[in-house]
């Protein structure tokens, strides 16, 4: 009754409204019109304060949030800006950001300056990666990580996990993760009209753990492993100064770059847990093993770049960069063993490795006429790798003595070098109806040292149609094919270039390394076929629709072993639909499908010369297939104008990556599990306003995680014989996220 009664006193008070107006306009006299409504106040800075909480444990849940552990959290977050007014002041501004200040991931930033003058910067910014939280060891970790030893009442196996009979007792909890923390400032300043100089200084450190492989033996029956924790402890310098210039014809920026890697760890020093066929001293207690990590290095680069108006229809850019790269840091020794014989020195106390480097690349870009525009580039990359060739003669993971030059441990370092050259022509042309077509040709050469194929040639071509059939309709489609061939394929390449002339002996053409009809899918022979295509319709000015697709075909026709084709399709339907000012929708569909096709072979030194090419007998193949499926759904809802905003956003994803195998009369086939990922994610978002300045903020996320990887499930430290695990299982998880914060707005 209430609700007739008020519709009602509505009706009669506009019947009485309209004669009112009516007359008053007879009368010449204004009433007024409805006051306009506001126009919302522009604010420049914002601050947000709240406390989150987060429901379970889940390493990959806040791989690089920093919401990796159960319980609460700040929430901080902040933009300060303070600038004169334009039409006052001598252009003086303030600005602080901050985000995520309350966790792992935070970052910050300050600058000050003034307009046309100067300028100056501070930043602080951490990164974490959080990779495994159920990893175990039995070693015991030194407080910097790079020692690892035994405990006392470790049981040995010969080589077999099975016989460590205190393994499972002497386990002990690792968390494996690193964090980047990285510091710095600059500025730049205004010198003279057009010129300005900037400087910056940012130092990162990175300091945590990853994981790597301990290894004794190298061949044959006497390998063994652990897969244990390594120590990150590196800090990296970069210095940056440049001079720039911009006029009304043209800018150019001159610059230097400086960065300087420290590794705070020379090695990591591993107790051995087995005993096995090496020598006696090698075996637990006594063995040691020393592995290198990252060595200190140095790298310089100068920099031009620049571009020029030739004429007012006519561009010309250049790009040209040199740098100096170089490592000295002193080599570890062949072997901390002392009962492993190492009478042969190494050649020189350190790599003096030195790579310089050349990249210039140059453009030209010009409207010929109206409808007719060209564009020209050319690249140019030289990597001159200049480290000295030596001889070592290594002693194998210290499972044997050193062995002499005419051993197959006698090896010579590769210094990889490389040059490129590559020519870009495209020309586009406008058609009637606002259509544009390009056409474009492009070459790429690249040679390369000690490689099986020493220079390879790349012809493509490609073609774009740019087209609007309707005034609501914008498509376009591209194709591209491509061509790679190379010069002869010598597939011992790196069997003579890395061994000593002893080793050889006198037909050192009948030594190889992989089999001579495997061919490298980077450097093999190569058919490219590449489709793209887009289409958008304004259905009308409340709904779009998108769809984009991308087809991807490479075939390695002359490869006989190894990857013999790549297919990649993507294919996303995207639709938005805007109801009103107040309500908007979003809805897409992604599939994804990869597939890679393979032919190996199954052979060894004592295989018969006839089998090596028998398919038949030892041949096998296998057909690698990714399919990904991901569906979302997004929607924003002004609830309340002005007092209540709603947002609901939902992703789902799966993906599986299966092996179609086949093989050979001689070989036992075991099929491959499939592996499978699947994610949930929901995020829920309400914005109450208790004025223009200032709101409350509720938010909520569900993430559910499911992995299966035969890599990973049931695999524990002692599964594999000749391997102790670290245990970690597939990340599976349900996390629920929710936060309360106010933010304000000045």
């Amino acid at each position: 009754m209430m609700r007739k009664r008020s519709a009602t006193l509505l009706q009669t008070a506009a019947l009485w409204l309209l004669p009112m107006a009516a007359v008053a306009q007879e009368m010449d006299f204004d009433i007024g019109e409805a006051k306009p409504k506001e126009p919302k106040p522009i604010y420049t800075s914002e601050v947000e304060l709240g406390v989150g909480w987060v429901s379970e444990d889940s390493y990959k849940f806040g791989e690089y949030s920093g919401l990796e552990t159960k319980g609460p959290f700040i929430i901080g977050n902040l933009s300060l800006q303070i600038r004169d007014p334009y039409d006052s002041g001598d252009g003086e501004y303030y600005t602080l950001t901050g985000t995520n200040l309350g966790l792992e991931s935070r970052a910050i930033r300050a600058e000050y300056g003034k307009q046309g003058k100067f300028g100056l910067f501070a930043l602080y910014a951490a990164t974490p990666k959080y990779l495994h939280d159920d990893a175990r060891t039995p070693y015991i970790i030194s407080n910097d990580g790079a020692s690892l030893t035994l405990p006392a009442n470790w049981v040995p196996g010969n080589r077999n996990t099975a016989q460590m009979t205190n393994l499972v007792a002497d386990l002990q909890d690792v968390n494996i993760k690193y964090q980047r923390q990285k510091y710095g400032g600059g500025f730049a300043w205004l010198a003279a009209q057009g010129w300005t100089v900037r400087s910056s200084f940012t130092r990162e450190n990175k300091t945590g753990d990853q994981t790597i492989a301990a290894i004794f033996g190298s061949t044959g029956g006497n390998p063994a492993a652990a897969i244990v924790p390594e120590p990150i402890n590196y800090e990296t310098d970069n210095f940056d100064v440049s001079l720039g210039f911009a006029g009304k014809k043209g800018h150019f920026v001159l610059s230097y770059n400086l960065s300087v890697f420290r590794d705070n760890n020379d090695g990591l020093l591993f107790q051995n847990a087995y005993t096995g066929s090496w020598p006696a001293s090698v075996s637990y207690p006594t063995g040691y093993g020393l592995l290198g990590l990252p060595p200190d290095n140095k790298a310089h680069h100068v920099r031009f770049a620049g571009s020029y108006l030739i004429s007012p229809t006519t561009r010309a850019t250049a790009n040209i960069s040199y740098g100096h790269l170089t490592q000295n840091d002193p080599f570890l020794p062949f072997t901390i063993n002392p009962g492993i014989l190492a009478p042969i020195a190494l050649p020189r106390d350190s790599l003096d490795g030195e790579i310089d480097t050349i990249l210039a690349t140059f453009g030209v870009t010009s409207q010929v006429t109206p409808k007719f525009n060209m564009r020209a580039n050319y690249r140019f990359e030289d990597r001159d790798n200049n480290t000295p060739r030596d001889i070592f003669v290594v002693v194998p993971a210290d499972s044997a003595n050193q062995g002499t030059l005419a051993s197959s441990t006698a090896r010579i370092n590769q210094p990889y070098s490389r040059k490129q050259h590559m020519v870009e022509v495209e020309g586009a042309y406008r058609l009637s109806g606002g259509a544009k077509l390009t056409l474009g040709y492009a070459y790429d050469q690249l040679e390369r040292t000690f490689s099986e194929v020493s220079k390879t040639k790349e012809h493509s071509i490609k073609g774009k149609l740019n087209a609007n059939p309707s005034a609501t309709v914008h498509t376009w489609v591209s194709v591209e094919y491509a061509d790679r061939n190379g010069s002869d394929y010598d597939d011992n390449i790196a069997v003579i270039s890395s061994h000593t002339d002893e080793f050889l002996g006198p037909d050192p053409e009948e030594e190889f390394d992989n089999h001579p009809l495997m061919r490298k899918y980077f450097i093999a022979d190569r058919n490219r076929l590449k489709v793209q295509g887009s289409a958008n319709w304004l259905a009308d000015d409340k709904l779009t629709f998108t769809l984009v697709g991308r087809y991807n075909d490479d075939d390695y026709n002359k490869s006989t072993i190894g990857l013999t084709k790549s297919r990649q399709f993507t294919g996303t339907l995207d639709a938005s639909y805007q109801v009103s000012d107040a309500i908007s929708y979003q809805v897409y569909y992604t599939y994804q499908r990869l597939r890679y096709d393979q032919i190996a072979l199954s052979w060894s030194s004592t295989t018969p010369p006839a089998d090596m090419v028998n398919f038949g007998l030892r041949g096998w193949t296998n057909d690698i297939r990714d399919k990904i499926h991901t569906v979302g759904f997004a929607a924003e809802w002004a609830a309340i104008e002005d007092k209540l905003d709603l947002g609901f956003d939902y992703y789902f994803s799966r993906a599986v990556t299966s092996s179609d195998m086949t093989a050979g009369t001689a070989l036992t086939l075991a099929p491959l599990p499939d592996l499978k990922t699947t994610l949930h994610n929901i995020d829920v978002k309400a914005d109450y306003h208790y004025s223009k300045q200032m709101w409350l903020r509720l938010r909520y996320q569900f993430q559910s995680y499911r992995v299966t990887d035969y890599a990973l499930d049931g695999v524990e430290p002692n599964t594999m014989r000749f391997a102790i695990g670290l245990g970690n299982q597939g990340p599976d998880y349900d996390v629920h996220v929710i936060g309360l914060s106010t933010i304000y707005r000045f």
